[in-house]
């Protein structure tokens, strides 16, 4: 702090009028030279300039001025070193989170690509989920026709059974109707039979006649019993 002269007429500290000040432009003048250099600084010929006291408390506003130059390299290699390791800490920082976006990308591909398979694996399925409805589909409505047909045929054929079963039994008149053939066939006592007849009379039903075999014995069935 003591390396310093008045700029206008460079008396030292110890032996200028006090206290020294301090320009806005950035010249020093003691207390002597200051008053004319505030209305005009006489080496740079600024007008109306204004000046702070080189002591306290205003000195500590300008002191780093006045700082020595290896006392201010010194500083400054702190304040570099500083700087520069936190910026080494951000590089190291910004490495790790480089190095996990890489990461986290190629897994996020990595997933796209199995979540395009299974995508390709669901539509697949489905179309032969389709396919396998339609085709059960397709099997219910053939089971159900063959299920329609069969109860069909099995309600038709009892019918035709009986049909059957009714037109190859036998009647009673029939029967006897037979029996007086045969009858009529052998020889017996006419008195007697009449006897017998007469117990015993067969109602007289035409349809009953008809029924009887062709070969002529519905007449003599009537010319035995008439």
């Amino acid at each position: 702090m003591e390396l310093f002269v008045c700029n206008n007429c460079f008396t030292t500290p110890h032996r200028g009028k006090k206290p020294f000040c301090l320009t806005q432009c950035g010249h020093i003048y003691c207390n002597g030279c200051i008053r004319q250099a505030e209305k005009q600084c006489p080496q740079c010929q600024q007008i109306d300039i204004f000046s702070v006291e080189l002591q306290q408390p205003s000195l500590s506003k300008v002191e780093n001025f006045f700082v020595p130059l290896n006392e201010s390299l010194e500083l400054l290699q702190k304040t570099s070193g500083f700087q520069n390791n936190q910026i080494k800490i951000t590089i190291e920082r910004f490495h790790e989170i480089d190095k996990k976006y890489e990461m986290l990308k190629s897994h996020y591909y990595n997933l796209t690509q199995n979540m395009k398979a299974i995508k390709d694996k669901y539509i697949k399925l489905k179309m032969e989920n389709i396919e396998q409805k339609k085709k059960l589909m397709s099997f219910e409505i053939q089971n159900s026709r063959f299920k329609t047909l069969n109860s069909f045929s099995d309600t038709s054929t009892p019918k035709s059974g009986n049909q059957r079963s009714l037109r190859t039994r036998p009647t009673s008149n029939s029967y006897i109707s037979s029996c007086g053939t045969n009858a009529s066939n052998k020889s017996f006592n006419t008195t007697k039979g009449n006897a017998m007849l007469e117990s015993f009379r067969i109602p007289f039903d035409p349809r009953t006649i008809r029924s009887i075999d062709s070969r002529g014995t519905s007449n003599a069935a009537n010319s035995t019993y008439l």
